[in-house]
């Protein structure tokens, strides 16, 4: 009957201080990503189309989609007409706001990770200290 009780404590101790490391460990995470969930355009880790000049994507766009590389010299050849400069800002402007939603798709997903992760080890803790006392009472009173 002591193994046994010895056990189970065992048990319940430890569930509840990974319970506790789970909650101290997701904390930060959720206060910045709770700050990223309600700005999501001041996030750390904002996709490089949202922060580069339009000359720059420009560039990089134009390389990659109408150029095609001759030799390893880095020497190209152009493969089809580059569009003006107003298609290529319309261009830009619809880049960006599919990266800004999928940026506020991916910090909304962490936001809510994290508060499943702190929610999860609250009711973690709860149910094994609670069971851990129900059990320290049975036992005190079989002991009486």
């Amino acid at each position: 009957m002591y193994r046994s009780n010895i056990i189970s404590e065992i048990y319940g101790f430890s569930a509840c201080l990974v319970a506790l490391i789970i909650f101290i460990a997701s904390c930060p995470g959720l206060i910045q990503h709770a700050a990223d969930y309600i700005d999501p355009g001041k996030a750390s880790d904002l996709p490089d189309v949202m922060t580069q000049s339009f000359e720059k994507w420009k560039i990089d766009f134009v390389r990659s989609c109408y150029f095609q590389e001759v030799d390893h010299d880095s020497r190209y050849r152009l493969m089809v007409p580059v569009p003006d400069d107003t298609k290529l800002h319309t261009l830009y402007i619809d880049e960006i706001a599919k990266e800004s939603q999928r940026h506020a798709h991916s910090v909304s997903i962490l936001f809510w990770e994290k508060i499943a992760y702190v929610l999860l080890s609250v009711v973690i803790f709860l149910f094994h200290w609670r069971w851990l006392r129900r059990q320290s009472s049975a036992f005190d009173m079989h002991a009486r």
